[in-house]
């Protein structure tokens, strides 16, 4: 399994090149896309049947994110704790 949290500065990499690179790769059966500006989790699975295959699905607040290749439920909730999205970002 890979996660990215995704930002500003990599995002369009991560969605693009590097999801493509990480497809490629027969041992890994799940990438996980996390926005840090939302709560928003982004989940590709592999086929079971059809290596060639991915499945693509989304998370929101209210939802329970599925890690499968991990047997893994995780609250949105819990992901995001602590985060306030109505406050700035600390400039670098």
């Amino acid at each position: 399994m890979v996660v990215e949290v995704l930002s500003p500065f990599t995002e369009k990499i991560d969605r693009t090149e590097k999801l493509i690179v990480y497809q490629a790769f027969p041992t890994i059966s799940e990438i996980a896309l996390v926005s840090q500006f939302a709560p928003y989790v982004e989940i590709w699975r592999r086929d079971s049947e059809d290596e060639a295959v991915w499945h693509y699905v989304h998370y929101g607040l209210g939802e329970a994110v599925e890690f499968a290749s991990l047997d893994v439920h995780i609250p949105m909730e819990d992901i995001y704790r602590d985060i306030n999205f109505d406050e700035p970002l600390e400039e670098e």
